[in-house]
């Protein structure tokens, strides 16, 4: 297999570069992997053509004539197969073009970049775009949980590593191994519809995928992230929070592989009792199955045995 990427506009610590495809071995010869959002079709050849797609909903926010959506029409006509980590994209894409071009999958993790000193130093760690008051959720929930937490418990210690916060300095692998100091590591697939593309979207629940309102009373999506599959392969205990969708579930099962959070106050009291109970069995046993089913179904051999081998 060979694999061809452009990451133009990735961040240096974004995952998509990390994932190591290209240093499995003995995998079939007869196909090509694409990843990044600039490839518009594969090389001509005889070879399967494969696109992982990380950007969908994303790339249809423009409308119709923005030249990632064009792109991805493209894609449709020119890739043998395309796999989404968006479930309600890939099923909608499929229904408007008539056959299984789209598959729905999760996000891989090379076992390369596994972190080795699990030595816990941060009580909590968010990793991520921080918008703060610009995103619903931080706003509304993990913003005042943090707050809440702070007034409680005035040495507990989070660690956020972000673009807006100090991202920037790190590299991907000194995230992971900040992540793996932490005991909790508080994550999302939820992601808000911005409110400047609110007057789209019938055309984007019409041609892209289903959009629903959460708790706060916000449109969203739901799209595998990074951040939940580090929170597990870094051996922390893993808060997600519940949105309409919950793709989670897909993999993974509420109080054996990680525990939901939905509002401010819950989330607060959930990280409180998961400190004040760190060592007990019900939450290290967690940690471990946790750890263990993301080695099992994200790593790069395993993605590509599960999606590609058999194509």
């Amino acid at each position: 297999m060979k694999v061809f990427k452009d990451l133009r506009g990735n961040y240096k610590w974004d995952p998509t570069h990390y994932m190591d495809f290209d240093k499995l071995e003995n995998t079939r010869d007869d196909l090509y992997l694409y990843l990044g959002h600039f490839i518009r079709e594969p090389l001509k050849n005889d070879k399967l053509s494969v696109y992982i797609e990380f950007e969908q909903p994303n790339c249809c926010y423009g409308g119709e004539d923005a030249r990632a959506y064009k792109d991805m029409l493209h894609r449709e006509k020119t890739f043998d197969k395309i796999f989404s980590i968006t479930k309600h994209a890939a099923m909608k894409r499929n229904e408007i073009l008539g056959k299984d071009l789209y598959g729905y999958c999760l996000f891989p993790f090379s076992k390369n970049h596994l972190p080795t000193d699990h030595t816990k130093v941060y009580d909590y760690f968010v990793s991520g775009h921080w918008y703060g008051n610009g995103y619903c959720l931080h706003r509304e929930v993990l913003g005042p949980a943090f707050e809440k937490l702070k007034e409680r418990r005035p040495n507990i210690n989070g660690k956020i590593i972000s673009g807006f916060h100090d991202g920037p300095s790190y590299t991907y692998q000194q995230k992971l191994e900040h992540n793996a100091k932490s005991k909790i590591s508080v994550v999302w697939n939820h992601q808000e519809t911005s409110p400047r593309f609110l007057d789209r979207l019938d055309w984007l629940t019409d041609n892209v995928q289903e959009f629903r309102k959460d708790a706060t009373g916000h449109w969203c999506i739901n799209q595998h992230k990074a951040r939940v599959v580090e929170g597990f392969m870094t051996k922390t205990l893993v808060m997600v929070y519940k949105d309409p969708f919950n793709y989670i579930e897909d993999f993974y099962t509420p109080n054996e592989h990680f525990i939901y959070y939905e509002d401010a106050d819950d989330l607060a009291e959930k990280i409180e009792h998961a400190l004040d109970n760190y060592e007990d069995p019900f939450y290290q046993d967690m940690i471990s199955k946790g750890h263990e089913r993301a080695i099992k179904i994200h790593e790069t051999q395993a993605f590509y045995n599960t999606y590609l081998k058999d194509l």
